[in-house]
């Protein structure tokens, strides 16, 4: 900032002639720079935060600075000056200093309070005292061009850069290892050793490759049909659907070796059960080859029924678990992951419109919402198993797991790492339905 400023002033005393001019302009170029700063702030900081990460917030300020300086060192003229230095002093009391903030949250109390203001009011004033020091040397004793100043700041804006790039790949690594801690400390002995050494693997990732017990939605089912036994449509509808959930947890397949074009048939013919078809899904991922996935992947666009593409995705999760090299399809699993927002969304408005519809007030354990909330579940289940194809398993598991806990700080450091973990675009996609606002 102070550099940039330097870089500014021999415009300011050029263009400006006169005390009253130049004293006019100053006041109103200043001011200006107060309102860009709270309209940055009061307006788009949040929504860059939320929709572009981290990274935009630290990187955003000299990036600008790089293009603007890069600019005038070529084209020295007071309008790219004037635009420099009001881009650097209005995002640096904006967006620039609340990424500083928020790269203190991960750290402990303890360390925060020592090392904070110590970095506020000696590190930053040390860093502005020496570009002050070098303006003044470089500018009224040895006499250089302004423009040539350009050269000392460029090479500080990429190092800035680099060290934007890498405060951001440590706070992730240290909400990663906070958020492990607390896991493992939660965690049951036999759990933990189940871990294995690198914590890594199927068998770390229980929450999201096990099967649900279906015995809560089951007894949701039961609890409908008994409260609409004057319909006898409710009630035949309703029977209906406890059916398809039993059959869901049968396997009607031996586990014996079939060959793959007799599970695709399986899996293929609609008069089978669901149970049956699940199985075949089951039995044809074991094979773990580039054919399989390719196959499983695209039941993704073409299979409708919701609990035979939770089956496929489950096992596509544990082939990724187990063959790393093999590669996915990433848009058609970004795809699918729109998908299941869009069916969580539907599943609330179906709750927003059984709320209004209710007569009278709704009770505590009313059965219908209580399975709108199964069935959300699920989705979001889904949505973490499909990101888990996309990013580094291990992570979103562990983002799913800590989100899951009763503490709210644990919750906010676990949706902070899946910020930080995803890109712009999924994170546009998903965090409508995670964000703490929601």
């Amino acid at each position: 900032a102070s550099l940039t400023y330097y870089q500014f002033n021999p415009f300011i005393e050029r263009t400006f002639t006169e005390m009253n001019a130049r004293t006019t302009f100053i006041g109103l170029f200043f001011g200006g720079i107060n309102v860009l700063a709270f309209v940055i702030q009061f307006f788009f900081t949040s929504w860059i935060l939320r929709r572009w990460g981290l990274l935009a917030a630290l990187t955003a300020l000299p990036l600008g600075l790089l293009l603007g300086t890069t600019g005038l060192f070529l084209f020295p003229v007071f309008w790219l000056a004037a635009g420099t230095e009001l881009y650097d002093a209005s995002m640096n009391y904006s967006l620039q200093q609340t990424g500083k903030e928020v790269l203190y949250l991960p750290i402990d109390r303890s360390i925060r309070y020592k090392m904070k203001p110590f970095i506020d009011m000696v590190v930053f004033r040390f860093g502005k005292g020496i570009a002050a020091l070098i303006g003044i040397v470089l500018l009224n004793i040895v006499g250089i061009p302004v423009r040539w100043l350009c050269l000392v700041t460029l090479p500080l804006v990429g190092l800035w850069l680099w060290i934007a790039f890498r405060m951001r790949s440590e706070y992730t690594m240290t909400i990663r290892t906070v958020l492990q801690a607390r896991a493992a400390a939660a965690r049951k002995p036999s759990e933990v050793a189940g871990l294995g050494s690198n914590g890594e693997g199927a068998e770390g990732l229980g929450i999201l490759v096990a099967h649900r017990s279906p015995d809560h939605k089951l007894s949701l089912i039961s609890q409908l049909v008994a409260s609409h036994q004057e319909s006898a449509h409710a009630q035949e509808l309703v029977a209906s659907l406890g059916r398809y959930e039993e059959l869901s947890v049968a396997g009607a397949l031996r586990d014996s070796p079939m060959e793959f074009q007799r599970l695709k048939a399986t899996i293929q013919e609609r008069a089978n059960s669901i149970g049956m078809r699940r199985h075949a899904v089951q039995l044809l991922a074991r094979q773990m080859n580039q054919d399989t996935l390719d196959y499983l992947c695209g039941m993704l666009i073409v299979e409708e029924e919701a609990m035979l593409r939770g089956e496929v995705v489950r096992e596509l999760v544990k082939i990724r678990l187990s063959r790393r090299h093999l590669p996915f399809p990433v848009p058609l699993i970004r795809r699918q992951v729109t998908r299941e927002v869009a069916n969580y969304e539907r599943i609330m408005r179906v709750g927003g419109i059984y709320r209004q519809h209710h007569r009278g007030p709704l009770a505590a354990d009313d059965p219908v919402l209580a399975m709108l909330r199964v069935l959300m579940e699920e989705s979001v289940e889904q949505i973490f198993r499909l990101l888990m194809l996309l990013y580094r398993p291990e992570d979103i598991h562990l983002v799913y797991e800590q989100m899951r806990a009763t503490d709210n700080y644990l919750r906010t450091d676990a949706l902070e790492l899946l910020d930080n973990l995803v890109d712009p675009a999924m994170r546009a996609v998903i965090f409508p339905i995670l964000d703490e606002d929601h």
